[in-house]
């Protein structure tokens, strides 16, 4: 949160202790984002992209995942991700 910029290619990794579908929000985060959400097993099982800057509405996959991995807006179709990998 508070996050006005993140450096290309840089990148903010929430672990968790348990697998279940972790929720987030964008509040004061003052950039747009793209969030990731990684299993145990290091598969990508939920992605938002262009997540909106200010916003207060919880975002909350679909699925259980372990990690969540949030890059700037745009990453995860520069790099390509996609379900499953």
């Amino acid at each position: 949160m508070y996050r006005r910029s993140l450096p290309k290619n840089h990148g903010m990794l929430f672990v968790f202790n348990q697998d279940k579908p972790h929720s987030f929000w964008m509040k004061n985060t003052y950039l747009a984002l793209d969030m990731i959400w990684i299993d145990r097993n290091y598969r990508v099982v939920h992605i938002v992209s262009n997540a909106r800057p200010l916003s207060e509405v919880p975002i909350v996959p679909p699925v259980p995942s372990r990690y969540v991995l949030e890059l700037v807006a745009g990453s995860s179709l520069v790099h390509g991700f996609k379900i499953g990998d």
